[in-house]
C-alpha cells in the first residue's frame, strides 16, 4: 500500500511539483519519502516531457516544409524573445507553472545547450525540497 501512495505523488510531480507534497503529506508519508517521491516524478517527467516535445518537434518540422517563410520569421520571434527575458527567470520561475510548460519552453529556447538541461534538473530537485520543506512547516505547526 505505501507504494501505491509513492506512486500516485510520484505521477502527480510529473505534472505539477507544487501540489504534489500537501498530498503525500496527506497520504501519511514522511518527509524523504515525499521529497524522494516529488523528487523523482518531477526529473521523470521533465525527461518525458522534453523528449515527447522534441519528437513532436521533427516530426512537424518534416511534415511543414513547405512553409519555410513562416519558419524564419518563427525563429526570429524565437531569437527575440531570448534576448527579451533571460535564462534565470525560466529556470526559477516555470517549475511554479507545471513541469510539461517548463520542458516545452526550455526545449523551444533552449535545445542545445545540454549544462541548461543539467541545470533544470538541479533546480526541479530544489523546488522539490523546497515545496516539500514548506508544507512539512505548514503541517507542524497545524
Amino acid at each position: 500500500m505505501e507504494s501505491a501512495k509513492f506512486f500516485s505523488v510520484m505521477l502527480l510531480a510529473m505534472i505539477k511539483t507544487l501540489v504534489s507534497p500537501p498530498v503525500g503529506f496527506a497520504a501519511d508519508m514522511s518527509f524523504g519519502m515525499t521529497f524522494l517521491a516529488v523528487a523523482i516524478g518531477g526529473l521523470i517527467g521533465y525527461c518525458v516531457f522534453f523528449y515527447l516535445f522534441d519528437f513532436i518537434m521533427k516530426l512537424n518540422s518534416n511534415i511543414s516544409k513547405k512553409n519555410r517563410v513562416k519558419r524564419i520569421e518563427k525563429a526570429r520571434k524565437i531569437i527575440n524573445m531570448r534576448k527579451k527575458y533571460p535564462l534565470w527567470l525560466f529556470l526559477f520561475v516555470l517549475p511554479l507553472f507545471s513541469i510539461p510548460v517548463m520542458s516545452f519552453v526550455i526545449r523551444k529556447f533552449y535545445c542545445h545547450n545540454k549544462v541548461i538541461m543539467m541545470s533544470c534538473l538541479g533546480i526541479i530537485v530544489i523546488w522539490s525540497f523546497c515545496s516539500c520543506l514548506l508544507f512539512y512547516f505548514i503541517i507542524l505547526l497545524r
